[in-house]
């Protein structure tokens, strides 16, 4: 029973020093507010591999990703997207990405 335990403890500390992390904020550069439940999107090789929403202050966290080589994209109504490429993870770190987003021009045929 102890090896047992021994062996998950070992397997679960293993699990969690690979685990990096990617963290940041989407936000209006004009106002420098956060954009609240705008989509983030993380790729790999230009697939979508994860996606999540920012909370009420445009936060947004992307967790347990291996080292590799990844690109951000925030995506908001009434916003052009904003991508990030080539965000290096390294072991037993945490990235803090912010992406900012701009109004897109309507333009009219008036």
């Amino acid at each position: 029973m102890k090896y047992y335990l021994l062996l998950f403890a070992t397997l679960f500390a293993a699990q969690i020093s690979i685990a990096q992390s990617i963290q940041g904020k989407v936000y209006d550069p004009n106002t420098n507010e956060g954009l609240p439940f705008a989509n983030v999107i993380l790729l790999k090789d230009g697939v979508s591999i994860m996606e999540t929403s920012t909370d009420i202050h445009g936060n947004y966290a992307f967790e347990k990703l291996r080292p590799d080589e990844y690109d951000i994209e925030a995506v908001y109504i009434a916003y052009s997207n904003s991508r990030i490429t080539g965000i290096l993870l390294k072991e037993k770190t945490k990235n803090w990405i912010y992406l900012c987003t701009n109004k897109k021009v309507r333009l009219s045929n008036q």
